[in-house]
């Protein structure tokens, strides 16, 4: 598996720079770094295109085919005698994967649309609803879990222009072209003359920005990850997890006498399998309860006889319920933090009471939001459909997990949008987090950095030259830094 394509921080691109002995290479380095140059502009860059006395480094036919003069970065000045770099594109690329394997030149930020919703431990929030220190979900792509994690920064910005739509029925993306996604891409190996070509995949998933997924030429088969497992800290044991998705299923929470009582109840008649599994549970729970068999009863729509078996915890063994599902029955997001054998269970006496094979239908949208989440931390991915229960007309929500993690995607299945709004974007420690759109949860990148402009006394003007923007808002979200000033920490490495 791939590492994660991380960013460095100034120190660590200042330790990797002492190993480098060639001052052409050194160079090189530094003008992806501080001058925020792409790599064809680097190796293209001569003695000429230098005016020391302005201050200035003239880029000819950069992006767009414009020229431009971006102001000399002290650390840079130096080192300039150096030039011309005499390296290749490809050449220079190799360069620096031997010191930093896990960056590369062009790393940028990215950011979502803002109908796009983050998952924090209290739930699905939006950008208006979260704030630093906020804690939130991820997914950390070494040990391929799904992590609790902190919000370093809400980014924010007004954004007028075109977005990228991934969208099928699973996945429902809308983000900037840079935004970076969790791809897995296969390409045509061909074995000879005469023989078929097979299907060969890249190493493991990867992040990769819209804009260079689209690059990519002969893709095969595209997938996108959806989901992942989630091995949380809190823990209640398989035995009461399993009496939790009882409740949420076939349970019942009700107030009597200022308490509530919880009860859970059974077809005996149809499912008596199900009522000893039920009972099986609470007997080893160590909760005091009673289970009752009623009186057989004829169904007022089929005529048939039927039975069913009400179970009820005592009042003095209920208190722990309420630390994981509210008093109308619907469950707290905290949940998400048990063990992933306990969410297993969870989901699995769910939809034994509720569901049928891959299918979980309810009528409350509370319900069916934390059974597609809680799908999406167990390896699962979930399809929602609707329709309308006649003669009164109510919605019903039907769910159908799936056991896959990712999704195919095609070029169809992307295309270009306007858009005029607020796009926005969590920087956490991951460097992903977990997305939902229109009702479509995925996995999404975080952050790259523009790691080069951290803590330097530089004004958002001259940081928009370097970018080559044409507008400013475009330096601002590709950034993430506001025009204020930031200090200057840098004492010179030559």
């Amino acid at each position: 598996m791939r590492k994660l394509p991380s960013t460095i921080s100034e120190s660590e691109f200042l330790e990797g720079l002492k190993k480098v002995k060639r001052p052409k290479i050194k160079l090189a380095f530094m003008l992806g770094f501080y001058q925020a140059m792409r790599v064809s502009e680097i190796v293209n860059l001569k003695q000429e295109n230098v005016d020391m006395d302005r201050g200035f480094i003239h880029i000819l036919q950069a992006k767009g085919k414009k020229d431009r003069d971006v102001p000399i970065m002290k650390p840079v000045k130096h080192g300039l005698r150096h030039l011309p770099i005499g390296l290749g594109v490809r050449s220079l690329e190799k360069w620096v994967k031997r010191y930093w394997p896990d960056i590369h030149y062009h790393t940028l930020r990215h950011c979502v649309s803002e109908d796009t919703e983050v998952l924090t431990i209290d739930g699905w929030k939006k950008y208006t609803e979260v704030k630093e220190n906020d804690n939130i979900f991820s997914y950390n792509l070494k040990k391929d879990l799904i992590e609790l994690d902190n919000i370093e920064k809400v980014n924010t910005y007004d954004y007028n222009g075109e977005l990228y739509n991934i969208t099928n029925k699973y996945i429902d993306c809308l983000a900037t072209e840079e935004h970076k996604c969790l791809f897995k891409i296969a390409h045509y190996k061909p074995l000879g003359t005469g023989k078929k070509n097979v299907t060969q995949w890249r190493d493991d998933w990867e992040l990769i920005s819209i804009k260079d997924f689209l690059s990519i030429k002969n893709k095969r088969l595209v997938k996108h990850r959806l989901s992942s497992f989630s091995d949380g800290k809190l823990s209640i044991g398989k035995v009461r997890a399993g009496i939790l998705g009882w409740i949420i299923s076939d349970g019942t929470i009700k107030k009597r006498c200022k308490k509530f009582e919880v009860g859970i109840s059974q077809s005996w008649s149809a499912n008596k399998k199900k009522c000893k599994m039920i009972l099986n549970l609470l007997e080893n729970s160590g909760l005091e309860f009673s289970a009752h068999l009623h009186t057989p009863t004829i169904n007022n729509f089929s005529g048939a006889e039927y039975q069913m078996m009400a179970f009820r915890i005592f009042n003095k063994d209920v208190d722990w319920i309420f630390e994981w599902l509210n008093t109308d029955k619907t469950p707290k997001y905290k949940l998400l933090q048990l063990k992933k054998e306990e969410l297993e269970e969870v989901f699995k006496c769910i939809m034994l009471g509720d569901g049928s094979r891959q299918e979980y239908t309810v009528q409350n949208r509370k319900f069916i939001e934390f059974f597609q989440t809680l799908c999406y931390f167990i390896n699962k991915k979930v399809f929602i459909g609707y329709g309308e229960i006649y003669p009164h007309g109510k919605k019903k929500y039907r769910t159908y997990a799936f056991n896959r993690n990712e999704v195919n995607i095609w070029d169809k299945n992307i295309k270009k949008v306007d858009y005029k709004g607020i796009v926005w974007c969590p920087t956490t420690r991951n460097k992903t987090f977990i997305a939902k759109r229109n009702d479509k949860i995925f996995i999404t990148g975080n952050s790259g950095a523009t790691f080069y402009l951290n803590d330097k006394n530089v004004d958002i003007r001259h940081i928009q030259l370097l970018l080559g923007h044409s507008q400013l808002n475009t330096t601002q979200i590709y950034t993430h830094v506001s025009p204020k000033n930031l200090k200057d920490k840098f004492d010179g490495v030559w």
